[in-house]
Order: C-alpha cells, then structure tokens, then sequence
C-alpha cells in the first residue's frame, strides 16, 4: 500500500499560510505508515480464464554482424499465459519501431496458432535502418479483423504488454549484402 514520508511537504513556488494570521505554516509532519487498503498496480491481471501476455521478445538472429539486411525477417514473438488461437482474416499484425523519433512498420502474424507463443515477421526493405536496434511499442498488436482467443474457453486475450526498448542486438541496415551459405 501507499505510505508517505514524514518531513516530505515541499512548497515549490508557492506559499502555505495560516488563515488567521497570514503566518507562514509548519511544514513538519508524521508520517504514515503503507496502507494495505490503498495499493497502486498499474496493471490488473485479468480475470482467470482469459489469456494475456506475459512476454515480449525479438526471437530471431540477425547473424555474426548483428544487423538484419535486405529481406531478412525480424521475427517477434509474443508468449501467452495459456495456449490461444488465431482466427478470422486478416490476421493480426504488431508494430515495431526502427528509430526512436521515427515511424513504424507492421510485422503480420506468422505463426503459433494452438500454443502459447504467437510469432510475427516482418522482412527488411529497401531503406530500413535502425543502428540502435528493433523496438516493439506497448499494446501495439492490431488484431486488424482477426481475433486471438483461449484455445480452452475461446474468451478474447487481454492484448495489453508493455514497451520493448530499442535493442541493440537486433540492428537494421538494408544496404548489407549476404553471400549465401554454399555449405
């Protein structure tokens, strides 16, 4: 629960006075121990049977270099707290971010379907580049006409996760050239 600090009011343009005699008040005072009853969660599980994210990652490899080059896909996968389903078209499609100041580009579903990992791809393209590295925003899945539901109950998934900073293992330079593997 919530406390507050003994000693902590702090006037910061402003002035705190007596009514009475327009003397400037004490600003000492107790503090409060945390309070069960007063709790700050600033996500709420949902409610037992419907699936939500628990994890968002960059699954893919980018190779010896680290950066992903023309047409490599950057794939994303989301984990679920249960196995959930994909129905309906067009599938879903989540955003991921190149520059920090910049726009996004959708990854579209590519598979999962039945477990509780769900996987988008996105495929480089000419002028992509991301030399801090691939982010994912929070709550950036567009279900885009589909849905995604519990495999067990076919309850709709809570679509809500949080923010995947740009990560500097997963960089984007469309110039790069790959030979082919001649194994």
């Amino acid at each position: 629960g919530i406390a507050v600090l003994a000693n902590t009011l702090e006037l910061k343009y402003g002035a705190l006075r007596y009514a009475s005699s327009g003397e400037p008040a004490y600003l000492e005072h107790a503090g409060l121990d945390h309070d069960g009853s007063h709790k700050v969660d600033w996500w709420t599980q949902p409610p037992s049977g419907v699936p939500y994210v628990t994890g968002v990652a960059i699954t893919s490899d980018p190779g010896d270099d680290g950066y992903y080059a023309w047409y490599d896909g950057i794939l994303v996968t989301l984990t679920f707290s249960e196995a959930v389903n994909v129905t309906g078209r067009p599938r879903p499609r989540l955003k991921i971010r190149m520059h920090p100041d910049g726009g996004t580009e959708w990854a579209n579903y590519q598979q999962g379907m039945g477990t509780n990992r769900l996987t988008f791809a996105y495929y480089v393209w000419v002028w992509d580049t991301s030399p801090q590295g691939v982010a994912v925003p929070g709550y950036s899945l567009d279900l885009n006409g589909g849905a995604i539901r519990s495999k067990a109950a076919a309850t709709d998934a809570d679509l809500w996760y949080g923010w995947l900073p740009h990560d500097p293992n997963h960089k984007v330079d469309w110039r790069r050239f790959r030979l082919p593997d001649n194994g």
